[in-house]
């Protein structure tokens, strides 16, 4: 009995400690979190590549969800580049020159992005350059090191029959000067960041799911668990 009760003491302890290494593999892609009121803010700033990784968790949004980018502190949504996003991978960026129906860019500038709903939740991705592309309008939105960005996050219950066609937000929240993309080492979210998976990549472009190496080094730190428990399992038994 001495011997079956300290093998159950060692299994579960190897067990939580295959899970915590298991967390700790999957949760390292997005290396900043920050509540913006109640949106999750999350990124990855690769200032040497001139791309921003962001994922928006927006809750209230059965419909559709946006958030806007804009400089200065002026309420309204006038000169804001608006990302906007329903079901599932339906999302367009649009810009808004005064507090009225945004207009859809001619062609998307971001490198890649992703709109995913689950119940009232609309999760937003987005891989896009930090600068102006330059074949972008001259009111695209750029992130500038040293200032930070305005968000604007709308919400609505009620799904777009179109990119072109919404109906108007149920709500609309405004946060000045909110978020310092620029910033890696931000984690006002508590836990750990999630990987930014669900982002949908044309042909061509940089994957952000976790490369081979990172999927062996946690499927290796589960083996090696995994043979541990045996072992010690083995030792107390015989």
């Amino acid at each position: 009995m001495k011997a079956s009760f300290a093998t159950l003491l060692v299994l579960v302890f190897l067990i939580k400690t295959a899970t915590l290494v298991q967390s700790r593999t999957q949760h390292h892609t997005l290396s900043s979190c920050q509540k913006v009121g109640p949106v999750e803010v999350q990124w990855t700033c690769d200032e040497a590549n001139n791309r921003l990784t962001a994922k928006f968790v927006i809750p209230n949004a059965s419909g559709y969800a946006s958030v806007g980018f804009k400089q200065g502190t002026t309420r309204g949504m006038a000169q804001t580049t608006i990302l906007l996003g329903y079901g599932n991978a339906q999302v367009n960026e649009y810009y808004a020159d005064s507090n009225s129906m945004p207009t859809r860019l001619s062609s998307n500038q971001f490198i890649s992005a992703n709109s995913s709903t689950v119940g009232s939740t609309t999760t937003l991705s987005l891989v896009r350059s930090l600068s102006r592309p330059g074949n972008a309008p001259s009111t695209y939105y750029a992130f500038s090191k040293g200032t930070n960005t305005t968000l604007l996050f709308a919400t609505s219950s009620s799904v777009p029959t179109s990119p072109q066609t919404f109906s108007k937000h149920d709500s609309t929240m405004f946060y000045a000067l909110a978020v310092d993309f620029y910033n890696n080492n931000i984690n006002t979210c508590g836990g750990h960041v999630s990987p930014s998976q669900s982002i949908k990549k044309p042909s061509g472009s940089t994957s952000v799911k976790r490369n081979s190496a990172e999927r062996v080094s946690g499927s290796f730190a589960m083996w090696m668990v995994s043979v541990a428990a045996m072992t010690a399992v083995m030792g107390l038994v015989w």
